[in-house]
């Protein structure tokens, strides 16, 4: 009998070099199929430094995207992951498990640090990028106040209290009962209120401005905001002239003392170049407490996406620091811990408009002893006020340039006194306290159930549930869009990369 040998068998036992993967296996996550968007598992991987996500759908076949540019940045954030808190109430059972029991179900990891109500299909721009696919088209949905009131009820049945509440759409400004609803949030006492804006009808009536002021001074305003040369806003947003729109809303809000939290969509290759200059125009500008930068999400509109080639956060804080002429750094940058740590970062800091003198809080205070909560319990000298200071700040529920923002950082670096009987004296200074978050969405190519499960921003449903936000873009949002929406979305122009 003659034995058969492999090609590959090494009779003379010389040592034979197999061939080494590209990559790094790190992890094991659930995702969705960008296609059919059904569960399924998908591998973590890591090559060249860069974090990459790999998965297969048995229908539609194998997936890879990127998810973060820097793994070293990526393993350090893991480190910041703070317990979550039990909602006092759960709107759904855990049945078929993550993603497809949203929400909350039970075994959801967090509550709601921010919950975001939409008011409105509607909106007066049709900006190639929304990932609600909203625009001026007749006959979408306005919420009603009785479906305001039932969100309203989910909110405080889950938390007790409203404490913060963005309103978005759509462009909630363009809902006929805006108003009404602003003020049934202020008899609601909710503590917050954000108004998610592209500042149109801002620039346009200083009597907005005004009533807005009226009702009350727990309003502020999330304003899009995506830079300075006009071939950017003919790109994300099909007008050339909008910066002009924008800088008279700014004017106009200031006036009446509105809170302004500046918000910038970016996009590799399209403004990513902007970024400093939009964190310059910030801390120049004393009626915008803070920026918010979100990375461009493949979802609703926007198609023009390469999951392969995009912009992420670890690139959003180098842009920071190499436009501002290290006027930042990148130690700066700390993950807000409340929900997954790989779903953003923040910094606070402070410019003194005489001396010129600038410092963040992570150059004052240990922040890393605090907000590694794998590591704080074992400190010997742990401080709890600084531990209650930092996580009050490092929050989704914070907003920028409000009294408590300023009072966290006040805390946080030490600096002892009362706000209320200094702020006539020292509002010039107050001013110059800013934040900065970086706030990457995902979309059906990175999804990741790890996230979602610690999700606290939440949508709030009209038929009482709170979805986890990046689950309603990506699985939930379409069986909640009204017939008309759905005719629509044939209607608006998709990306410019599609044109």
């Amino acid at each position: 009998m003659t034995l058969k040998t492999s090609s590959k068998i090494n009779l003379n036992r010389e040592p034979i070099k197999l061939e080494v993967r590209d990559s790094i296996f790190i992890n094991l996550t659930r995702s969705i199929c960008p296609v059919c968007k059904i569960t399924i598992d998908a591998e973590v991987n890591v090559k060249e430094n860069k974090v990459y996500m790999r998965k297969r759908c048995p229908e539609h076949g194998w997936f890879e995207a990127l998810i973060f540019s820097d793994y070293e940045m990526y393993r350090d954030f893991e480190r910041y992951n703070k317990p979550g808190d039990i909602p006092l109430e759960f709107q759904t059972s855990v049945s078929k498990g993550c993603p497809s029991d949203c929400g909350l179900c039970p075994e959801h990891k967090q509550h709601t640090c921010l919950a975001i109500m939409e008011i409105t299909e509607m909106c007066n721009m049709k900006c190639p990028v929304c990932f609600a696919s909203s625009g001026p088209v007749k006959g979408l949905h306005n919420k009603t106040m009785e479906e305001i009131n039932s969100m309203i009820g989910t909110l405080e049945r889950s938390e007790g209290v409203a404490s913060v509440i963005m309103i978005s759409g759509g462009e909630p400004t363009v809902h006929p009962n805006f108003l009404g609803i602003m003020q049934r949030l202020q008899e609601a006492k909710v503590k917050k209120i954000i108004i998610n804006s592209n500042g149109l009808k801002f620039a346009n009536s200083e009597q907005l401005c005004q009533d807005l002021a009226d009702i009350g001074d727990n309003i502020s305003i999330y304003l899009q905001f995506d830079g300075f040369d006009s071939k950017i806003h003919e790109y994300i947003r099909n007008d050339p002239e909008l910066l002009p729109k924008k800088l008279q809303a700014i004017k106009n809000l200031s006036k009446y003392k509105i809170g302004i939290n500046l918000v910038m969509t970016v996009q590799k290759g399209i403004n990513d170049h902007e970024i400093g200059k939009v964190v310059k125009f910030m801390h120049e500008t004393p009626a915008i407490g803070g920026l918010s930068l979100q990375p461009f999400f493949a979802e609703g509109r926007y198609t023009d996406y390469d999951p392969m080639d995009h912009t992420t956060m670890p690139d959003v804080i180098k842009a920071i620091v190499d436009q501002t002429e290290n006027m930042y750094e990148k130690s700066d940058f700390f993950p807000i811990p409340c929900p997954y740590p790989h779903c953003s970062a923040i910094t606070f800091s402070y410019n003194d408009p005489e001396t010129n003198e600038f410092f963040t809080i992570p150059r004052l205070v240990n922040v890393e002893n605090y907000l590694d909560f794998f590591r704080n319990t074992i400190m010997p000298d742990f401080n709890e006020e600084l531990m209650d200071a930092l996580t009050s700040i490092f929050s989704f529920s914070t907003v920028s340039g409000t009294h408590d923002m300023i009072e966290g950082f006040c805390n946080a670096c030490g600096i002892e006194f009362n706000f209320d009987e200094v702020q006539d004296t020292l509002g010039h200074y107050l001013e110059n306290v800013k934040m900065i978050t970086i706030k990457p969405f995902m979309n059906s190519w990175d999804f990741d159930v790890r996230r979602i499960m610690k999700c606290c921003v939440h949508q709030v449903t009209e038929d009482n549930k709170l979805i986890p936000f990046c689950a309603y873009n990506t699985i939930y949002r379409e069986q909640y869009q009204s017939q008309s929406m759905r005719i629509s979305l044939d209607v608006l122009p998709k990306s410019n990369g599609d044109k």
